[in-house]
């Protein structure tokens, strides 16, 4: 009896502390995916007070999700003041897409050289379904947030379409996964379709570059295309628009 109590008592605290993870995950997932989204702006404070009014939870798991967010590198904690967004910091920027280039291009290399004509046309595929999609703001500029999450999970879906054809999806993961100075530097490009155009193009020519197993062309291409939004947005940096996102 005394064995089968200690059990009982166990279970019930391991279930209270995955409740409590389960809970923390869920909330630091929604924070991330809207800091990515810029609904919390550089320089925004959120509190121990905000997440517990807005979560109805109690400081100890509010402090936790704070902590993460820190970790990650979307907030970071200044005296006197306490959790406050950061902004955008170019430099990290530069080598993201630095290293994004180098591991792309040898994956696409790899592309070109194994892939079967089913995978050539999954590719061909995607790149036409975010072009239907885009196809209405690409003239006007005027691009909905609300569209926005879809057309960058379209354009990813191209991309991914080369990473699992070379067993490589394991790496797509980890350069997806949210990052607090490339995801919200994304959306800014993409934000208004001021990127479409270019973006649209590009996978043309990679379809081109494909199709024409022209690996040594594929370097030259992907610098264009993920150094894209640099060259967009840096000019705009210190308007009075963007300067608050950034730090160069």
């Amino acid at each position: 009896m005394a064995f089968e109590a200690g059990c009982q008592t166990g279970t019930k605290g391991s279930g209270k502390n995955m409740a409590e993870k389960i809970n923390t995950d869920v909330i630091y997932n929604e924070l991330v995916s809207e800091l990515v989204a810029l609904d919390h702006l550089p320089g925004e404070i959120i509190s121990e007070n905000y997440l517990c009014r807005r979560y109805g939870i109690s400081r100890t798991p509010a402090r936790s999700v704070l902590q993460r967010l820190c970790q990650a590198g979307f907030l970071e904690i200044v005296p006197s003041k306490g959790s406050i967004v950061t902004p955008i910091h170019t430099d990290i920027v530069n080598q993201y897409i630095f290293m994004r280039v180098a591991v792309e291009s040898r994956v696409l290399q790899d592309f070109i050289r194994i892939a079967t004509p089913a995978e050539k046309e999954k590719v061909r595929y995607c790149i036409a379904v975010h072009e239907a999609a885009a196809a209405p703001y690409m003239e006007s500029g005027d691009l909905p947030l609300a569209e926005v999450d879809d057309l960058m999970q379209k354009d990813l879906q191209i991309h991914r379409c080369y990473y699992q054809a070379t067993g490589k999806l394991y790496i797509f993961d980890l350069l997806t996964q949210p990052k607090p100075d490339y995801s919200r530097f994304i959306r800014l490009d993409i934000v208004g379709g001021s990127n479409l155009k270019d973006v649209i193009g590009e996978h043309h020519r990679l379809m081109e570059i494909i199709d024409g197993g022209q690996s040594d062309q594929i370097e030259s291409l992907l610098s264009q295309h993920l150094y894209g939004g640099v060259r967009r947005i840096t000019p705009k940096i210190t308007t009075s628009q963007y300067k608050n996102y950034f730090i160069e």
